[in-house]
């Protein structure tokens, strides 16, 4: 069915809210996050009124009063530290609908067959890095406990510093 309501934690400037609303014209977004920038909220209320509405805090804890399962379409986009969007996520396995697409921004390039671990690391896709990619793990250790059947990681491109692969997960929540 038809998207009409999306849950995005981390806002920053709003770029994703604002994309969210013009690839959803019927949704409205709910964003989570510490703070949100007085400009970023006035445009958005003047562009999109009442479309957008904003939770301010620490996301796990605020999704967890969000309406059982009203969100359509997931994004996990905010806390980046040690397991951050893994709490994120499984507070999104209260909010969200069974069957939501849930997408992880900021990902690195692992693919689907490195999923297995849930420690920094573990994968072959950290073992390189200088350091953890706390997203990728989250979602990996999101996919072992059963919380999202993963469809697919993919990466699109490199960090502006060209030093590191971006990309993003994709999958159901269960």
């Amino acid at each position: 069915g038809a998207v009409r309501t999306v849950c995005e934690t981390g806002f920053f400037r709003g770029g994703s809210a604002l994309f969210w609303l013009m690839l959803f014209p019927q949704a409205t977004v709910h964003s989570f996050d510490r703070h949100f920038p007085p400009v970023a909220l006035s445009w958005f209320q003047q562009n999109f009124p009442g479309r957008l509405r904003t939770h301010k805090g620490d996301s796990s804890m605020q999704l967890r009063r969000m309406q059982h399962r009203a969100c359509d379409f997931i994004f996990v986009d905010g806390d980046s530290g040690r397991l951050g969007s893994h709490r994120d996520l499984v507070a999104f396995n209260v909010a969200g609908r069974k069957g939501a697409t849930v997408v992880s921004g900021n990902t690195f390039d692992c693919d689907l067959n490195e999923l297995s671990c849930t420690e920094c690391g573990q994968c072959p896709c950290n073992s390189t890095r200088p350091f953890c990619n706390h997203r990728s793990v989250d979602f990996a250790r999101a996919v072992k406990e059963r919380i999202v059947e993963p469809r697919g990681c993919y990466t699109f491109g490199r960090t502006l510093d060209n030093l590191f692969p971006i990309g993003f997960c994709v999958g159901t929540l269960r």
